[in-house]
């Protein structure tokens, strides 16, 4: 699904990550009714918490899988308000930049291939919304027992060549959901469903199926 301020999804003021929860829980009661059965709900980065979120609120979620969560991602001082300047001054390139590459989400690498990709022409236009969704994530505390509604069992994917920093909120999900179990990829980083999706598909699907 497209997010808020993101692709065909429209945008309200003023922004809170917990409209984002209820979103993902009406699509999922939405998908849910309209198949008949429960589903299986996937997200990766940021959007790993819209899903946990979403699956807090739904019990129409079967099993969960979540690609590093970036909840809790700590930014240096100063950077969101840098991203926020360039998202003002239309470089939007820039602006994705120092979100990705800047804190270690991307390699430059990674950053030359997202340009390239289809999606690319999606993501500069939803760059207004970085500055507000790196503040929600570098200011987000897994508070005990937030998640504990979680009834589906859930995976945690996550690269042995990811940051360390990126790799350790992935560890702080996992101790806040019940029932989570994470699975390392060896030789990947953050985007192995891009680099290996044969491989990550091979695995969301052995999951979700037994």
């Amino acid at each position: 699904m497209d997010r808020r301020g993101s692709g065909a999804s429209g945008d309200t003021a003023p922004y809170a990550i917990k409209r984002e929860f209820e979103d993902v829980a009406a699509v999922v009661e939405a998908v849910a009714a309209r198949t008949g059965g429960p589903v299986a709900l996937w997200g990766h980065s940021y959007g790993c918490t819209p899903a946990m979120g979403g699956a807090a609120l739904s019990a129409n979620v079967h099993h969960l899988v979540l690609y590093e969560p970036s909840f809790g991602l700590t930014y240096r001082p100063g950077a969101i308000d840098a991203i926020g300047r360039a998202v003002a001054a239309g470089d939007a390139e820039r602006a994705i930049r120092a979100a990705f590459v800047d804190t270690g989400v991307m390699t430059e690498e990674d950053f030359e291939a997202f340009k390239a990709s289809p999606r690319w022409p999606n993501v500069v236009a939803s760059a207004p919304t970085l500055p507000r969704e790196c503040r929600v994530e570098n200011d987000w505390v897994y508070q005990p027992g937030h998640l504990d509604a979680i009834s589906a069992p859930t995976l945690l994917l996550t690269g042995s060549d990811t940051d360390p920093e990126l790799a350790s909120c992935t560890q702080q999900a996992a101790a806040a959901i019940p029932n989570a179990q994470i699975r390392t990829l060896d030789g990947h980083g953050h985007f192995a469903y891009k680099t290996d999706p044969a491989m990550v598909a091979a695995i969301i699907l052995d999951f979700i199926t037994t």
